[in-house]
């Protein structure tokens, strides 16, 4: 990184993109307007004040040395990043030599309410829901900057169900070669503390459907009223609870 011209401490890798100025810019900054019409006129008024456009591509310039940093040191040719913030996909592709693509994970929303609701008291299954679409609505914006060719859609139950098969897409999609590693997460060394499932004794990708007893039908009707259409649209038919 000092190579390029950056300091860098593994402390604090400063590459997120978070700009500075008041609450209300951050969050127009950040926020969507769920139309990509006027997320990208946002943009353009925002790229076009000069100091702007310095954080933005003061930031671009960090993010790309750090990734051709870490490309060079391991003699890799492909970095995953999995940060999500809009700003980042949009920044990189725009003002990057970077060769940015983008996987949208989609998780079934009945499985998301489930465990959100397991998880915070007090959530309705509606407002829970509500989250859920509100969050792949401005992931679909986010991505449109791209080229169709660029994106993939991959469901979490995809993945389970046929975990070499998807491997194997991914790798496609991510042009390095399909037999590049064991579906076995356990076989290769892991140096950032993260998922809890490093330290379970599980070593194989399990589908979770617990939704399918743990919620009622009213909820199930909330969640269909709510995000049916984008539910729908992912290829999630509509199904009853099992506890009826």
């Amino acid at each position: 990184m000092r190579q390029s011209g950056f300091e860098f401490d593994t402390a604090h890798f400063e590459t997120e993109f978070l700009l500075d100025g008041p609450r209300l810019i951050r969050y127009l900054r950040m926020g969507s307007f769920r139309n990509s019409t006027l997320d990208s006129i946002r943009d353009r008024i925002f790229r076009s004040w000069p100091r702007e456009r310095h954080q933005l591509k003061r930031l671009v310039a960090r993010n790309e040395a750090f990734v051709k940093a870490v490309l060079g040191v391991t003699g890799k040719s492909v970095f995953v990043d999995t940060s999500k913030d809009r700003l980042r996909v949009r920044a990189l592709h725009k003002f990057s030599s970077l060769d940015v693509r983008a996987i949208h994970l989609v998780r079934d929303v009945r499985g998301v309410v489930a465990s959100r609701l397991r998880r915070r008291a007090g959530l309705s299954a509606c407002e829970a829901a509500r989250q859920w679409a509100r969050l792949h609505q401005k992931l679909e914006i986010m991505l449109s900057v791209l080229p169709e060719r660029k994106q993939m859609r991959l469901r979490y139950e995809d993945l389970c169900g046929d975990v070499p098969g998807t491997l194997e897409q991914l790798y496609h999609f991510c042009g390095v070669k399909p037999d590049i590693g064991s579906v076995d997460f356990r076989t290769v060394p892991h140096h950032i503390v993260g998922n809890p499932m490093r330290l379970d004794n599980l070593s194989e990708i399990r589908l979770d459907e617990r939704w399918r007893t743990l919620l009622t039908e009213d909820q199930l009707e909330e969640i269909s009223l709510v995000a049916g259409p984008l539910s729908d649209r992912y290829g999630y038919c509509k199904v009853a609870a099992l506890n009826s």
